[in-house]
């Protein structure tokens, strides 16, 4: 049985190692923001499970930030970090991986990067139902729509069973809107597969 002072240093230390960790994850947030990969390195050299932590208050990883802001060589740096299945983590806030955020913001080579780590980032949805073609999509950017619908087709699995005939692909629906959105932007060589 502890004493009150007991408890209290130990509610002390707790409230030390939670600031200490704030102050580690508010670090790492401003080296990935600035794009400062030696100094987010001297820190994920210390503890390797920061790479996988929220660090941000929409709960974003070094990972989703980077992506976002397009430091596509803090991300490939960072990519050695995580493996196959760390890649895939959704974010806490919307469910989203780094792929969605790479469509969302329209970085297809942040997108190349993250596909060849793992494909099964293609078929991913977030708290919407939406895959990150369909983030791309939305936002319009015509780059990582057509790389993505590429990485999809050549990935070759489908998202409804090859028996449901009577209804297309979803990705068909998206291929004609991008043709009509191409031709109204006067792109017309750039999407032909």
């Amino acid at each position: 049985m502890q004493n009150k002072f007991q408890q209290e240093e130990n509610l002390g230390g707790s409230s030390n190692k939670k600031t200490k960790n704030r102050d580690i994850h508010s670090s790492l947030c401003k080296f990935t923001v600035k794009g400062d990969w030696s100094k987010a390195e001297s820190i994920l050299k210390k503890d390797k499970n920061l790479v996988t932590k929220a660090i941000s208050s929409d709960f974003s990883t070094m990972l989703h930030i980077a992506v976002g802001i397009g430091h596509n060589e803090f991300v490939k740096k960072l990519l050695t970090y995580i493996n196959d299945e760390q890649v895939l983590q959704k974010r806490d806030s919307d469910g989203s991986t780094a792929l969605h955020i790479a469509a969302i913001v329209g970085n297809k080579h942040a997108a190349e990067l993250l596909v060849k780590k793992n494909k099964k980032l293609l078929r991913i949805t977030d708290q919407n139902g939406d895959e990150p073609l369909h983030k791309a999509y939305e936002n319009m950017h015509l780059d990582t729509i057509g790389y993505l619908l590429k990485a999809v087709k050549d990935s070759g699995k489908p998202t409804q069973s090859s028996s449901d005939v009577s209804v297309g692909h979803p990705n068909d629906e998206i291929g004609v809107r991008l043709l009509v959105n191409a031709i109204s932007a006067k792109q017309y060589s750039k999407y032909t597969y």
